[in-house]
């Protein structure tokens, strides 16, 4: 890399000349450099991860994952850590698991089914049908979420969950969680106003 006292053409230069040299900025310098080709050695294992994005990727168009499931994603991404869209917290999760070990299920489509009288009710899907316990946690903080009931099964690949007691024309946010042994899912937070 060298230091650029005059750009080509102009005072800031970006980009590359042909394929031979990039300008570009660093550190408020202007540098530049030869142009390098990228390497694709095409691995075994690099294409497994590419593999894994592509499955994600198609999750999260599939028509599976409604748009209030999107909109919950981008919510969970508002109060996490890191600076990214509901869409990097997504694949995110999913590579994670996967690079854990465990066996990944998309936890998706929640649909209220009922609001009323402080009761609150609905549906979720689930990628895949294996035995196991899912958990439904709520609270009226999207940041803290404490209380907790058991989603039940109540059909293929589809969970059941309802919630009682709830404070009328307030709203809380829940969201669903998958943990049991090696297999793990989740869904994002859903904010769901109390009739």
């Amino acid at each position: 890399m060298a230091k650029a006292k005059l750009p080509l053409l102009g005072v800031q230069a970006r980009g590359q000349l042909g394929k031979a040299i990039v300008y570009f900025p660093w550190k408020g310098i202007q540098c530049v450099r030869t142009h390098v080709y990228p390497a694709q050695p095409r691995t075994g294992p690099q294409l497994a991860v590419r593999a894994d994005f592509t499955n994600h990727i198609d999750a999260w168009h599939d028509a599976l994952m409604l748009a209030a499931d999107k909109v919950a994603w981008n919510l969970f991404a508002s109060v996490s850590k890191r600076a990214a869209s509901g869409f990097n917290e997504f694949v995110g999760f999913c590579r994670s698991v996967l690079v854990s070990g465990d066996t990944l299920s998309y936890l998706r489509s929640l649909v209220v089914v009922s609001n009323t009288g402080g009761t609150v009710s609905g549906t979720f899907k689930s990628s895949d049908d294996t035995a196991r316990d899912i958990t439904v946690y709520y609270g009226y903080s999207k940041t803290f979420i404490p209380s907790s009931v058991a989603a039940t099964r109540s059909g293929a690949n589809t969970w059941a969950w309802s919630i009682s007691s709830l404070t009328p024309d307030v709203y809380f946010y829940l969201y669903a969680v998958d943990q049991v042994a090696t297999h793990q899912g989740r869904t994002g937070i859903f904010k769901i106003l109390v009739a």
